[in-house]
Order: C-alpha cells, then structure tokens, then sequence
C-alpha cells in the first residue's frame, strides 16, 4: 500500500481487475513451484528474482523521471533493485549442489528457461495493453 499511495492513485484496489496477462503469469510460477520437479519450480524462480532486480531499477528510474514519485519516496522499485539479486543468489545455492547431476541438471535448466520465458512473456503482453 505505501507505493500506491506514493503514487498517490485514486484508483482502489478492490475495484481494480486482474489481467488474465498476470493470472498466466501467476499460473505458471504456481504450477512450477507446486506440480513440477523441485528444481523447476527454483530455477524459475531464481531467474525471475535475478531479472526483476534489474527490471526494478529501470522501472523506478522511469517513475522518478516522469515525475510520478518523488525519488525519496520511492520504495518498492528500490526495495526490489536491493533485495532480488540476494533472493536470486538463495534460490541458486539451493539447487547449485545438483548441476552435476544431469537430469537434476535438466530441471534446472527447464526452470530456467520457463522463468525467463514466461517473465517476459507477462511484460510484453503487458505492454500490448497500452498500444
């Protein structure tokens, strides 16, 4: 709730509608994390954490510039660019110790893979609402 009202939005959230863009999005990591191997649901999430650090950044750069936040307001995108390389690095060191092993090796690289996928997937489809 503090970046929404950083923001300072009128808009509530209890009116706002998911996109079904995010529902897929969130679907998927469910899905990984629940249903496939244990290495999957990992490294699709450690992938994730280590792209939205960086996404973070860039996004709270933009909000600043654009005038929509005051830079000293700005707390979710810093909180993210700070914390998400150190989630990223967790999520590795648990899956790390099964690289040598190659179906182990598999899972990961899947999860890898699907986690990139589906990330950008979710902010180019994003994207298109705004076209």
């Amino acid at each position: 709730m503090r970046f929404v009202a950083s923001i300072k939005s009128t808009a509530k959230l209890d009116d706002t509608t998911l996109s079904p863009k995010v529902r897929a999005f969130n679907s998927v990591l469910n899905t990984s994390c629940t249903f496939y191997e244990f290495e999957v649901g990992i490294g699709c999430m450690g992938i994730i954490e280590m792209s939205f650090a960086d996404i973070s950044a860039i996004i709270g750069k933009a909000i600043v510039e654009r005038g929509w936040v005051k830079d000293k307001d700005l707390v979710h995108y810093k909180l993210h660019s700070e914390i998400d390389h150190r989630h990223a690095e967790e999520f590795f060191s648990v899956v790390e110790k099964s690289w040598d092993d190659p179906q182990k090796q598999y899972f990961i690289k899947q999860g890898l893979e699907l986690g990139a996928y589906v990330f950008d997937r979710m902010y180019k489809d994003l994207l298109t609402v705004s076209h």
